[in-house]
C-alpha cells in the first residue's frame, strides 16, 4: 500500500492526461466495434458458401416484409379490441387466436 501511495503522488500531476487518454480508448472501442457490425453482413455472406449477396438480400427482405405483416396484424387487432371495449363494436368479437 506504501508502494501505491507514492505511485498516487507521482502520478497525480498527470491526471488530466490519463483521463483523456481512458477517454480515447473508449473511442476506438466504439469505433472498432461499430465497424464490425457495419462489416459483420458482408462477412455473413462472404463466408456462407451457399448464398450470394443477392440470394442473402431477397431472404432479408423477405424476412422484413413478414414481420411488417405481422405488425400490421397486430395493431388491426388491437384497434378492433379497443372498439369493442369502447362499446362502439356493434356486437362483433374481437378475433381469437
Amino acid at each position: 500500500m506504501k508502494n501505491f501511495a507514492r505511485l498516487a503522488r507521482f502520478a497525480w500531476p498527470y491526471r488530466l492526461r490519463f483521463v483523456l487518454s481512458l477517454g480515447c480508448a473508449a473511442m476506438v472501442a466504439v469505433l472498432f466495434f461499430g465497424n464490425l457490425s457495419a462489416v459483420y453482413p458482408l462477412l455473413k455472406v462472404l463466408f456462407h458458401k451457399n448464398q450470394n449477396t443477392q440470394t442473402w438480400l431477397n431472404g432479408e427482405i423477405r424476412s422484413l416484409e413478414a414481420s411488417a405483416e405481422v405488425t400490421a396484424a397486430c395493431l388491426d387487432e388491437q384497434a378492433r379490441v379497443k372498439t369493442w371495449a369502447a362499446g362502439e363494436g356493434g356486437g362483433v368479437e374481437p378475433m381469437r387466436a
